[in-house]
């Protein structure tokens, strides 16, 4: 839900990087980024990692619902 409540596509979130297709594999739980990749993510996101670690622990960090663009 973060992603789409930040109002971004997977393409906008994944843009330099990581691949689009890489961001949906994570939202459905079939992959897990590396560490620094998930630090850009998060930055990207426009939050702490210590919001996100709380955010992590109620939410899943994306969408897990549906298909995107």
């Amino acid at each position: 839900m973060l992603r789409k409540n930040k109002g971004m596509s997977q393409l906008e979130l994944a843009k330099n990087i990581t691949t689009r297709r890489s961001i949906g594999e994570v939202e459905h739980g079939y992959k897990d980024l590396p560490y620094t990749t998930m630090i850009k993510i998060i930055q990207r996101l426009g939050i702490s990692l210590s919001n996100f670690e709380e955010y992590r622990q109620g939410a899943p960090i994306f969408c897990r619902s549906g298909t995107d663009k």
